[in-house]
């Protein structure tokens, strides 16, 4: 026992040797830039189970530690030091605060957040549900709060952490937004996350299973309204017209003044 609070880095990889070393030295770097924490990686690799998806190979990482905190990481992407001592912080005084996240550096030089914050701020699950707002290799949670939520959906293989997000804010939990940059994400086309009219399905599913907003607020439907038009132009595209027209449908119903509905 080392008496330093302690953070399991949840690192899935699948068969991408070069992106996990840069991913593991970025670990090293936070490390030492930070010796006031007991900081503790889980790679779960093809062999212990990264082929069943991200979800499942997430729950396998924080499984196999015991860290209070959980912090993640993709193999693509790369920490910034310092990355994890301010989240701790915050959670440890802050019980209200179920997520700390952060801004990011893309790889093609801009950054992640629309609305980077003055420093730091607080957000609440509405504001979650209308924008993913939350880069995954940003954050840091507690461990109790991903056991008790049941930890990322294993049905999803997409938006999985978007899921989790909405999920431990549901009932009132804040997500604390730092304005510095916490992480280098990748922009590769080989991630999940490229394909858009996979994403807004999964999107959509994220939001109907695990978001608590009013039905009748116009920006939610707006928000619903353009994932559809972004679904109805990809199954258009696979020739599911049928399918394609219901979407659209749905899309100019929920969101009259948007361009991407009415084309859809």
């Amino acid at each position: 026992m080392s008496g330093l609070p302690s953070v399991d880095v949840l690192l899935p990889t699948l068969d991408r040797p070069e992106a996990l070393a840069r991913a593991l030295a970025s670990i090293e770097r936070v490390r030492q830039a930070e010796p006031g924490l007991d900081i503790r990686t889980q790679v779960i690799d093809r062999q212990t189970g990264s082929a069943r998806g991200a979800a499942a190979a997430r729950n396998l990482a924080a499984a196999q530690g015991k860290a209070d905190y959980l912090a993640f990481l993709d193999d693509d992407d790369e920490w910034l030091a310092p990355r994890l001592g301010r989240a701790i912080e915050v959670l440890a005084a802050r019980p209200k605060i179920a997520i700390v996240c952060g801004e990011a550096e893309l790889s093609s030089g801009e950054r992640f957040l629309k609305i980077p914050p003055a420093g730091a701020e607080d957000r609440g699950h509405g504001a979650l549900c209308l924008d993913c707002f939350v880069a995954t290799s940003t954050v840091t949670i507690r461990r109790r709060d991903f056991v008790a939520f049941g930890g990322m959906d294993e049905s999803l293989d997409r938006a999985e952490d978007y899921d989790l997000w909405l999920r431990l804010t549901q009932d009132g939990g804040r997500i604390h937004v730092l304005g510095q940059p916490l992480a280098r994400l990748e922009q590769s086309g080989e991630r999940l996350s490229s394909d858009p009219f996979a994403m807004a399905e999964a999107t959509l599913q994220a939001l109907h299973q695990s978001s608590a907003m009013p039905d009748r607020d116009p920006l939610w439907r707006d928000r619903l309204g353009r994932l559809e038009a972004v679904l109805s132009h990809g199954l258009s595209k696979d020739g599911r017209f049928d399918e394609a027209r219901e979407r659209a449908f749905s899309a100019v119903v929920r969101s009259p003044t948007a361009r991407v509905a009415w084309t859809s």
